[in-house]
């Protein structure tokens, strides 16, 4: 009786770890280190001006609003919302987060800014910008 109630208790501390590990959409909503940089539209969307994104498309994520996410079309044509249901941006961020370790989801961009030991010595910018006059910093480049 006592290793079947071990193997019980087991099971059910393991199944509500593997529960707990779940990424919801609420929680990726609101952590922008967790969003994924693409993700798949499941149905074909047709909009204004005749632009369509084709189903199994590959798209940008830009953000989340809500019970939405924002998206834009690898070549930059069509910016678009889409609820979560119409794409697999929850299960593509889903998937990454289960391979992370318990330290790593924890991991958050507040808590990045609290370690300095953790912040980059140059990163690469995606938005052009000017440090100050007659020093700037082009899209795509590396700046220290």
């Amino acid at each position: 009786m006592i290793p079947r109630l071990r193997s019980v208790m087991l099971f059910s501390l393991l199944a509500g770890a593997a529960a707990a590990q779940q990424l919801t959409w609420n929680e990726l909503a609101n952590r922008p280190e967790l969003w994924p940089v693409q993700c798949t539209v499941g149905a074909a969307m047709k909009f204004e001006g005749g632009l369509t994104v084709r189903a199994g498309e590959k798209v940008n994520v830009v953000d989340f609003k809500g019970n939405e996410v924002n998206l834009r079309t690898a070549d930059g044509r069509v910016s678009f919302g889409a609820e979560p249901d119409e794409t697999d941006v929850l299960a593509v961020a889903q998937a990454a987060y289960a391979s992370l370790t318990p330290k790593q989801r924890a991991l958050t961009y507040p808590a990045i800014i609290q370690k300095k030991e953790l912040w980059p010595y140059k990163v690469t910018i995606t938005r052009g910008l000017t440090w100050r006059p007659g020093r700037k910093c082009r899209s795509g480049t590396r700046c220290s």
